[in-house]
């Protein structure tokens, strides 16, 4: 059984003194920035899917690619195009739906295995 004391240890032990809080403070404004862009616009729901889209990507600040983070940040931009695309084509079909999804997962894996980084952008 987990006991209290065990997630505590868990907690403890993360290197505190190597958190970077400030970094992550853009991506906290383009997730506001697209829930608000989405309530006014009278989309709420589009807002919220562009916000978690803002989210991942807002995790570009801490996984540099080729030293770049823009880089990174348009990489994984990329790659949430075109899963939606290729998700909303396939919706109609069940099986294309399974094709697609059998695909990213491979993706996913293979680039896994190259790099924490290129597990991330797949």
């Amino acid at each position: 059984m987990l006991k209290f004391f065990d997630i505590s240890q868990d907690t403890t032990a993360f290197p505190w003194a190597k958190r970077t809080p400030y970094a992550g403070l853009p991506a906290v404004g383009t997730v506001a920035v697209a829930l608000l862009i989405g309530y006014l616009a009278g989309h709420e729901a589009a807002g919220a899917i562009a916000a978690g889209a803002a989210y991942t990507i807002g995790f570009a600040v801490f996984h540099e690619t080729l030293a770049s983070r823009m880089l990174s940040m348009a990489m994984v931009t990329l790659g949430i195009g075109s899963a939606t695309l290729a998700g909303s084509i396939a919706a109609d079909w069940t099986w294309a739906v399974l094709l697609v999804a059998m695909l990213a997962a491979a993706n996913f894996g293979l680039l896994s295995s190259v790099s924490a980084t290129a597990g991330w952008i797949g």
